[in-house]
């Protein structure tokens, strides 16, 4: 195996945890008998499927095809079908 096809599938699987389970929040809380925990945003009631794209691993990541950005290649995808040319 490659070193680049090794690397594609810990990326995949690391999507895959992150859809079963949920995305880290950067929220960290400290327990009464003083242990921490961070809090984690799930992504929906259950595990979603994996579907080969790339998954926001950050709650700022979440919508970001959303928004166009000023000066870039790229326009984010139309609301309705009737906008698609």
């Amino acid at each position: 195996m490659t070193s680049s096809y090794r690397v594609c599938l810990g990326q995949q699987r690391r999507d895959r945890e992150t859809l079963e389970h949920s995305i880290e929040t950067g929220i960290v809380k400290r327990q009464s008998h003083g242990a921490f925990l961070e809090l984690h945003q799930p992504l929906g009631r259950n595990g979603l499927p994996y579907a080969g794209a790339p998954v926001p691993k950050k709650p700022n990541e979440i919508g970001a095809a959303g928004k166009p950005v000023p000066g870039g290649f790229f326009s984010p995808d139309p609301q309705n079908s009737d906008e698609r040319r």
